[in-house]
């Protein structure tokens, strides 16, 4: 992989993390906001999503750029078991943040 190819999956790893930090500071916003109860509940899954989003994009995009620095990742099962160490805990995340939505939105009703 080229340079300039490792540095746009930089570059998309940066722009997924940006997105997930405004998910997170809307999510603040929100819960700081007196706001009616469906204005609340749809920008706190808009901000979710955005977040949750930002940080699948991030990861990926922070496997191939690996993929392309480190000699290790070129076999296909090192690629496998990279991105596997990255998305797990993201997908952990993610279960542990829906979670807390929910008991969120059902504490509001």
């Amino acid at each position: 992989m080229s340079d300039k190819t490792v540095r746009q999956f930089r570059v998309i790893s940066l722009i997924g993390g940006l997105a997930s930090v405004v998910g997170v500071g809307g999510l603040v916003a929100v819960g700081l906001t007196p706001l009616t109860y469906v204005a609340a509940k749809l920008l706190t899954q808009l901000f979710a999503l955005l977040s949750i989003v930002g940080l699948i994009v991030s990861a990926i995009a922070l496997v191939l750029a690996r993929k392309g620095t480190l000699p290790f990742l070129q076999s296909p099962r090192a690629y496998i078991a990279a991105s596997v160490g990255v998305l797990l805990p993201a997908a952990m995340v993610l279960l542990q943040f829906v979670k807390i939505l929910q008991r969120l939105l059902t504490l509001r009703n």
